[in-house]
């Protein structure tokens, strides 16, 4: 085989060998935002802060690692979803029971 033979075939090699790997890393932080977002709707809204505060601790305080900043990246937006989605609940209740109380009111005047 020729020298330019060999070179393409290593080069289709190597681009196969990239896609599966980008297709392992995709897999990887899609089980990686599955886990975490299981883990957190268990948690309370003050607990999502301190998590919150403890990743912000972390990539300012330190030399992080590219892949570690992703992953912290995203379990900080994780945690904020859980947070607004928890702020979101309380603003219905509040709402809920601001209307009861004011119709029980208006209905005694």
């Amino acid at each position: 085989m020729s020298e330019k033979v060999l070179k393409n075939k290593k080069a289709e090699k190597g681009s196969k060998d990239s896609s599966k790997s980008v297709e392992l890393e995709h897999k990887s932080i899609e089980d990686f935002i599955k886990k975490s977002k299981e883990l957190v709707a268990e948690l309370s809204y003050e607990q999502c802060l301190h998590e919150l505060d403890l990743i912000l601790d972390q990539i300012q305080g330190s030399n992080i690692l590219v892949n570690e900043l992703q992953r912290s990246y995203i379990k900080g937006k994780i945690y904020l979803e859980h947070c607004e989605k928890l702020l979101d609940k309380v603003e219905q209740d509040v709402i809920l029971v601001d209307e009861s109380s004011i119709g029980k009111k208006e209905d005694s005047i």
